[in-house]
């Protein structure tokens, strides 16, 4: 099981034959940790239809399965979705998101680092 994070990591279709193998072996003596990958994979193809009343049933599909999979993780993150399915929902349909307003925050935080030290505040905000 030790070898096998990173075959649980990827998509089926990425799998190399050595990786299938494992995954069928998986199947075969660890059902619950091959029913948590399958949750996995159902929710990664949710969030990838294009079409809004698509997502919205595998949606409501892995939220079933997730609650009734006995597994407390994926019970967690089914509610967490729900709570949040408004927002996932207009991110999906309007192929909008938030990365460059983070990437100047991380660009931000990047520079207060080098700036500690700095006896003048004008030479840091003016590497900001």
């Amino acid at each position: 099981m030790k070898t096998s994070t990173y075959t649980l990591g990827k998509a089926p279709e990425n799998l190399t034959s050595n990786q299938a193998a494992r995954l069928e072996m998986i199947a075969d003596t660890n059902p619950r940790l091959f029913r948590g990958y399958k949750l996995k994979e159902q929710l990664r193809l949710a969030l990838k239809y294009p079409d809004l009343e698509e997502t919205k049933d595998e949606h409501k599909s892995f939220f079933w399965r997730a609650t009734h999979s006995r597994i407390q993780v994926f019970k967690e993150l089914a509610y967490k979705i729900r709570r949040h399915e408004k927002h996932i929902l207009n991110t999906i349909e309007t192929q909008l998101n938030n990365a460059k307003v983070e990437s100047i925050n991380d660009k931000i935080k990047l520079f207060l680092r080098k700036a500690y030290g700095c006896r003048n505040i004008q030479n840091m905000l003016d590497m900001i």
